[in-house]
């Protein structure tokens, strides 16, 4: 991996060790591994201590815990944290590793999420419910964003060929899931219905699908292409269709937006189309507003989950960043 032909220098080594080390350049992965003392990172990311090792070598340190530890382990990151989310589920394909993203936008900002970045919030959040994931690596962002308490629990509609389900059902799931109903599908959150046939594009999917429906069984599940609408190959492993937005719109929210807007009038305009039951771009950033029970991802993880923080210092002074922000 490119990223690890760096050099770095001291790693919980000896004198003799930090020398060698100082004056080498590793080229694989492999040389950097026999340069390091796992056997110290094991000891320091499962007591407590501080472990002082390159960003670089980071992977490295915590596949090497995670192979033998049982338990769920959160790994905090200042930035983004998808290098290494990505490093680790190539270090450790036997363990199911997931990622955490935090939203593009601000939660004060009138824009809304990106709904893939939604899906994949939705689809870690329902494996930690679950008890169905063993790695979790979380942005400090996301980690300090409260979310709302049902969020991944509710289950979503799941398109396969055979599966029994109605489709006027189907269709109103889909509205409450936050996807926009247009006469063609062309970008993520989309779907369209023609008679027994429902187009969707899944936020999590690289491709749309097209679902044929026979009275209320789905008789064929297949891929469809964006640019000129035609079929492809058959999804023979059916697709969920995961929400398109973080927050949806409830009875309750809907009566709540009522009370709102007459209170605010500056935000009037989205409180009234919401009350209506129309997804409004930013809607997100009402939530508190909206929603009474909010929690945060460390309310959710088992007690005997084991954290750890990736560059602690940097962690703490994002984290203050972040709050300031937010209060201003």
């Amino acid at each position: 991996a490119p990223r690890m032909t760096r050099k770095w220098g001291c790693f919980a080594m000896s004198n003799t060790e930090s020398e060698r080390v100082a004056m080498t350049e590793p080229t694989t992965v492999a040389e950097l591994i026999s340069l390091l003392d796992l056997q110290r990172s094991d000891e320091a990311l499962t007591s407590g201590s501080v472990l002082t090792a390159p960003l670089a070598a980071s992977s490295i340190c915590l596949a090497s815990s995670a192979r033998e530890f049982k338990e769920f382990i959160m790994v905090i990151t200042a930035n983004s944290g998808e290098e290494l989310f990505e490093e680790l589920r190539e270090l450790l394909p036997q363990k199911r590793v997931f990622h955490f993203p935090n939203w593009e936008t601000l939660p004060h900002e009138r824009l809304s999420p990106q709904s893939d970045t939604v899906a994949q919030r939705y689809l870690t959040l329902r494996a930690i419910r679950r008890a169905e994931c063993d790695l979790v690596v979380v942005p400090v962002r996301s980690l300090l964003q409260p979310f709302i308490k049902e969020f991944g629990k509710k289950d979503v509609p799941f398109f396969a060929t055979g599966e029994k389900i109605d489709i006027d059902a189907a269709v109103r799931e889909l509205l409450q899931l936050g996807y926009t109903r247009t006469d063609l599908v062309e970008k993520r959150g989309e779907f369209a219905q023609r008679g027994g046939i429902i187009d969707l594009f899944a936020p999590q999917a690289l491709h749309p699908i097209r679902v044929e429906f026979f009275d209320d069984v789905i008789d064929e599940v297949r891929y469809f292409s964006v640019s000129d609408q035609r079929s492809l190959e058959n999804c023979p492993e059916g697709l969920l269709a995961l929400p398109a937005r973080e927050i949806l719109i409830s009875d309750a929210i809907r009566e709540k937006s009522r009370e709102l807007a007459g209170k605010f009038p500056q935000l009037s305009d989205m409180f009234v189309r919401i009350s209506e039951g129309v997804p409004v771009e930013g809607m997100e950033s009402l939530m508190p507003a909206l929603v009474d029970d909010m929690e945060t991802l460390i309310e959710v993880i088992r007690n005997e989950s084991l954290i750890i923080s990736v560059a602690p210092e940097l962690i703490r002074s994002r984290a203050e960043e972040l709050i300031k922000t937010g209060e201003e």
